[in-house]
């Protein structure tokens, strides 16, 4: 049994405890309380003290694409961006992969956060999660291209899920993450979302990001089909206007059927909020990513008041890429990125509790909860005048180099103690 202390101890689930403490049994969290109480409890145990920290739930960041580590892309707008990216893909030797992703998947372990929701290209990502340690949802991506290859890599994403569902192994998770609905078929849509729910994993999209994709959706027009396709092998050659939303069109295949977490959600209808609710979906917000896309306002206030969780992501868009969660944290805290900005409490819940349902493992991970995992960080207390700002100044002012211990299933994977 080992107990860790702290100055301060966020939950998530119930109020900061102050000069508080963990007990942690193996990979799993067997009390939370005060130190007092639980040194008590626990006379035998070993102590790990931090007197001026906070011990909290380890960070999740619900989207990434840690492959792009390395990628410079066009950042003038985003169809130019997703050109960018998808011929960088294209044109990536392994070779090159492997040390992007390995140090993305540093970057997200220096930063605190022991969870990451990962589009990934190729099987390279299981088996780096698996040597570093990191706690992994990932979702081989499906995607667009000419002739029988969406077909392809649809069937080979759908194997790599069925071999790691097959392995068991209890950090490493994997989801089916169709890219776009406007870079696949009805048909491949429809399939992947009844295999998603079939096999049980969680099913991932990027969808109503972009006024892009919103003209593309309602008049058949835009970059999307003059710019994005041609790109791809697939021609200008657009479909008939779907005359309705992202939202909507995919409800209509039944992809929603399979409870999806979306990445995006910028643009929704009054009716998308209801249907989304009504599906149990989860939404990704990527605050840098809508920022310097200027993708419009993050309408935050209508899917809390529709009982649909947000989480946070990084997406991979900044310059060079990074995939740093407090950074999208104080990016949503100070700017004017969403109707009615969420509160500094409301964004640590998106990134720890939110992440955990937005990737499947809320009944794992998320919150020091008796009987989860052991996923835990322990970063420098902020300064502040009082310890009600405690989430605010936690959420300005810490960075990378403010993380001292990180934790994933009762396994230390950075320990910087002071």
């Amino acid at each position: 049994m080992e107990l860790i202390t702290a100055k301060h101890v966020i939950t998530i689930d119930h109020d900061p405890i102050a000069d508080g403490a963990v007990a942690i049994d193996g990979s799993t969290i067997a009390a939370v309380g005060t130190a007092e109480k639980l040194k008590t409890q626990y006379p035998n145990a070993t102590i790990r003290n931090f007197d001026n920290h906070v011990l909290m739930p380890g960070l999740v960041n619900a989207h990434a694409h840690l492959d792009l580590t390395h990628f410079l892309g066009d950042d003038s707008n985003f169809v130019n961006w997703l050109v960018s990216m998808l011929k960088y893909q294209r044109g990536t030797q392994m070779a090159q992969l492997i040390p992007a992703i390995q140090r993305g998947m540093k970057q997200v372990i220096d930063s605190g956060t022991t969870c990451v929701g990962d589009f990934a290209s190729s099987e390279a990502t299981f088996q780096l999660a698996k040597e570093m340690g990191i706690r992994t949802v990932i979702f081989p991506s499906i995607a667009g291209g000419p002739g029988t290859l969406s077909q392809d890599r649809y069937e080979s994403a759908l194997a790599l899920v069925e071999k790691y569902l097959d392995e068991h192994d209890p950090t490493i998770h994997a989801g089916l993450g169709p890219f776009a609905p406007y870079l696949l078929s009805r048909h491949l849509l429809r399939v992947t979302s009844q295999h998603a729910k079939e096999l049980g994993v969680p099913l991932m999209v990027h969808a109503t990001e972009s006024f892009s994709e919103m003209e593309f959706f309602f008049d058949s027009q835009g970059a999307i089909g003059t710019e994005l396709f041609p790109s791809i092998g697939w021609g200008n050659d657009l479909p008939p206007a779907f005359r309705k939303t992202p939202i909507q069109y995919l409800n209509d295949i039944g992809f929603l059927d399979a409870s999806p977490t979306i990445i995006g959600g910028i643009h929704l209808g009054a009716r998308d909020f209801t249907l989304l609710a009504r599906h149990m979906c989860r939404v990704v917000f990527c605050p840098r990513a809508n920022q310097l896309f200027s993708h419009g306002k993050f309408p935050w206030n209508k899917l809390h008041d529709n009982g649909i969780p947000v989480a946070l992501g990084t997406e991979a868009t900044t310059q060079p890429p990074d995939f740093n969660l407090w950074q999208e944290m104080k990016t949503a805290l100070e700017g004017t990125l969403s109707t009615d900005t969420p509160t500094a409490k409301d964004l640590m819940h998106m990134a720890t509790m939110g992440g955990a349902r937005a990737l499947g493992l809320e009944h794992r991970i998320g919150s020091l909860t008796v009987g989860k995992s052991a996923d835990v960080i322990v970063v420098d207390a902020p300064q502040m005048a009082d310890a009600h700002f405690l989430y605010d100044a936690l959420i300005r002012q810490t960075t990378p180099l403010h993380v001292r211990l990180s934790m994933v299933n009762g396994h230390i994977l950075k320990n910087q103690t002071p």
